[in-house]
């Protein structure tokens, strides 16, 4: 069964390059603009793993990170930021990672595929390759294509 992942971010462009990055490398993926998107699309399933970005325009990060955790109980969180002097709170506040913008997509795939191993995620093998040399159904050329700079 592959994991649950919930994507968080209200830049529909970054949004959806992160959310078909996730898809390619074999992850099952939400996404929405904000916390109450989320919690609307997400219904009773709960997630294996959250990526958050904590710049969002509607409300402050850190009110949505409080929202969503219901949704997410034990599971890890990554948050993206685009200052990197958020990364003392953050894991003060239990982030599991924070990647500064803009998002680098190998990195972000190694944090997604880490922390689900690290949490006992058996589909995770296969992602394996996913952060190493662009493994099994991950095509990066054209993912970004949409996304604006300062991803």
């Amino acid at each position: 069964m592959k994991p649950n992942l919930l994507l968080v971010n209200d830049d529909l462009a970054v949004r959806e390059s992160l959310g078909n990055l996730l898809l390619q490398a074999g992850y099952s993926v939400i996404t929405a603009a904000d916390a109450a998107e989320a919690t609307l699309c997400a219904g009773p399933r709960r997630f294996d793993l959250l990526v958050l970005d904590l710049d969002l325009s509607f409300k402050h990060g850190w009110e949505s990170f409080r929202e969503l955790a219901h949704l997410t109980s034990d599971a890890p969180i990554i948050v993206t930021a685009s200052r990197s002097s958020r990364h003392p709170s953050a894991l003060m506040s239990g982030v599991s990672a924070l990647i500064e913008k803009p998002v680098d997509p190998d990195l972000l795939l190694k944090h997604v595929h880490d922390l689900l191993m690290a949490a006992g995620h058996r589909h995770c093998q296969v992602c394996l390759g996913a952060h190493k040399g662009r493994g099994p159904g991950v095509n990066l050329a054209g993912v970004f294509a949409n996304a604006q700079p300062g991803l």
